[in-house]
């Protein structure tokens, strides 16, 4: 009995042994997260730090690049820039593209741009050229540079002459007569892309036969004065678009340069070398 009575606790010993069981508990505890967090930690120098940020900057500027395929010839100041090319390097692109000339293949390409060789190898696995860009087209309709004809202002022409083309019947005819007449003119032959079910081969054929006369007059926009249903006139504008324009332009002030256009929610950038032709500032 004299044993037994030696574990006989009172209430405020038992309250004390109960804290002292959770304390070590959670000691225990403590420990053992910590280590299993530390296991497998590894300790840099400077050096090899600032090595993996290089390589990890590398590494998404290479995945910034568009991985989906995607035609060369319709490359845009903005998907250029995202692609790593130069100004220069575009500029030599559109100005090619001004003529209604095409590049069909990635060494045409790096004869038209000059890009180097090492750019080139990344871009060119990602080009995709028209199922008509073949051998057996290329001798049913010839080259660009074999083909002898008199080009006719896109802006000023009939259905009748647009239908001479193969591929276009009174369906497309009267679709891009009506996309002339929605912008008072067409800039460049990349818009005809607008009209449903338009293919970029039906393009490139009309780009053979027709042209784009910069000095045609199309709409004029006042960016920074315009209505919501204004702006809706312009390529590739919706209305909710056109809307975020006005609300972007209400909360940051005027519109003045490109820049400006990439911080409004949904704008089409990739369009903005032809939206950019019907707007003033």
């Amino acid at each position: 009995m004299r044993f037994l009575s030696a574990f006989t606790f009172k209430k405020e010993q038992f309250k004390g042994i109960y804290i002292l069981v959770a304390l070590i508990l959670s000691l225990q505890f403590l420990y053992w997260y910590y280590t299993i967090n530390q296991v497998g930690a590894v300790t840099y120098t400077a050096e090899e730090l600032a090595f993996i940020q290089q390589f990890h900057l590398k590494e998404t500027t290479t995945t910034a690049v568009s991985i989906f395929p995607y035609n060369p010839n319709f490359i845009t100041d903005f998907k250029g820039f995202q692609l790593g090319l130069s100004v220069s390097e575009i500029d030599r692109l559109h100005r090619f593209r001004a003529d209604g000339k095409f590049v069909n293949s990635a060494a045409a390409f790096q004869e038209v741009t000059k890009v180097s060789d090492s750019l080139l190898m990344v871009l060119a696995p990602h080009f995709k050229f028209p199922d008509w860009v073949t051998e057996a087209e290329t001798k049913k309709y010839g080259t660009l540079n074999s083909i002898d004809v008199v080009k006719k202002d896109i802006n000023a022409v009939l259905a009748s002459d647009l239908m001479e083309v193969s591929g276009i019947g009174p369906f497309y005819a009267e679709k891009i007569l009506e996309l002339k007449a929605k912008y008072g003119a067409l800039k460049t032959l990349d818009q005809l892309d607008e009209i449903w079910g338009m293919q970029e081969s039906l393009i490139q054929k009309i780009s053979v036969y027709f042209k784009v006369d910069p000095s045609d007059d199309g709409i004029q926009i006042e960016i920074n004065e315009a209505s919501v249903k204004e702006l809706m006139r312009l390529p590739y504008i919706n209305y909710k678009i056109a809307r975020a324009l006005v609300i972007h332009r209400s909360a940051y002030g005027a519109f003045n340069s490109e820049a400006d256009f990439m911080l409004v929610d949904n704008f089409p950038m990739e369009k903005y070398s032809i939206i950019s032709m019907y707007i003033i500032f």
